[in-house]
């Protein structure tokens, strides 16, 4: 397999994240520059990985607090991981009768204020299992936390958000 063969079919769900993780679109193609740049020399000098897509995901997600750190004297934020996600991933995260119901009548502003309010470890489990569409196994991986804390964080994210909604709902 070729460098660009491989990147090639990550290159949405990274640019998704890089957007996401980024103020611009300007410093989204950047961020992705210098994920693609890295990738490239550790595959020279390594060879290809075992699992490309947790392997970009985990560069990138580096990349951008580096980035962060340069800019700023702030790390990345749990609102800047959260801001990944937007109301279809919110789709996916949340599962059930009422969650559905409710993820019906909800504006993308309402769901970014609730994501906010997630502990950081739930939001970004969130992100690399949802959004990344990674599993269970490869977000543990990239997290560097047993594959079981993944799915806990995951499952206690996914229902603290559910709440967190429905009281909104209730709310407005």
């Amino acid at each position: 397999m070729h460098f660009e063969e491989a990147v090639r079919a990550d290159a949405a769900r990274l640019h998704r994240l890089a957007r996401r993780l980024t103020d611009s679109s300007h410093d989204a193609e950047d961020l992705l520059q210098d994920t693609y740049l890295l990738a490239w020399r550790s595959w020279e000098r390594s060879g290809p990985p075992d699992r490309v897509t947790p392997w970009l995901v985990t560069i990138c997600l580096n990349q951008a607090r580096s980035r962060r750190r340069r800019t700023s004297s702030l790390p990345l934020t749990p609102e800047d991981v959260g801001a990944v996600l937007d109301a279809d991933v919110v789709r996916q995260v949340t599962a059930g009768d009422v969650e559905d119901r409710v993820l019906g009548n909800l504006d993308t502003g309402r769901v970014r204020a609730a994501l906010r309010r997630l502990p950081y470890a739930q939001r970004e489990s969130l992100v690399l299992m949802d959004l990344c569409g990674l599993t269970a196994a490869e977000s543990a991986g990239i997290l560097d936390v047993p594959r079981g804390t993944v799915l806990s964080r995951v499952h206690r994210g996914r229902q603290a958000l559910a709440l967190l909604l429905l009281q909104t709902q209730e709310v407005s």
